[in-house]
């Protein structure tokens, strides 16, 4: 809690709201308790989800710069318009998903000095088929910025393992997690952070 009955400002950053690594950050959204988590959602575009996280009550914002092919001059200014937002909102967490968003979203959490930055892997943007300079080039980022990121989730042992195999993140900051399932009860798929209730609100105050 930001103070005493004000909910904690969380920002799930993903580039596209949409698909398997949309559906897991809306629904790790959704679960979080809306009297202890205050819950903006900043994407670059979605499908029918946005209208889902509107419906639940979730504040969304649309930053079109972000989007997935590189771009340096919307990238920059996905990045910039980032800062500003994060800096601006008192924003207390931010959780980031997918690898576009998940670099432009650390990055500027880091810049604004965000007190706890969540980053969830789905998979990465390195592969064997690329060449060993470009490979070892996104390598390198990642580890970079797995120095600033307070939590890693991993979806799969499989994801998980890759991650502290390449040494992307310190491995006692490493969580596995599955798939989000609707009504699964207990736990917060895919936030890393309470689920709602009582004992959770009490856990999240402290």
């Amino acid at each position: 809690m930001t103070g005493a009955g004000c909910p904690l400002r969380v920002a799930t950053i993903i580039t596209r709201l949409e698909g398997g690594a949309g559906v897991l950050a809306l629904r790790g959204a959704k679960a979080l308790d809306p009297a202890a988590f205050a819950v903006t959602i900043i994407t670059g575009s979605g499908d029918r989800l946005l209208g889902e996280a509107a419906a639940a009550g979730l504040e969304v914002v649309l930053e079109p710069s972000l989007r997935t092919p590189i771009d340096p001059r919307a990238d920059r200014t996905a990045l910039r318009r980032l800062g500003t937002l994060l800096g601006g909102r008192d924003f207390g967490i931010v959780h980031t998903h997918t690898a576009k968003a998940g670099a432009l979203g650390r990055l500027a959490a880091h810049r604004a000095g965000v007190g706890r930055i969540i980053h969830t892997y789905h998979g990465f943007p390195f592969h064997e088929f690329q060449s060993p300079a470009r490979r070892g080039a996104y390598v390198a980022i990642e580890r970079r910025l797995g120095r600033i990121t307070d939590l890693a989730l991993c979806v799969g042992t499989g994801v998980a393992a890759e991650a502290v195999r390449r040494r992307l993140v310190p491995p006692q900051r490493i969580r596995t997690i599955g798939v989000a399932v609707e009504g699964a009860g207990s736990g917060t798929p895919g936030s890393g952070l309470p689920a709602r209730g009582p004992a959770a609100r009490s856990r999240a105050r402290r």
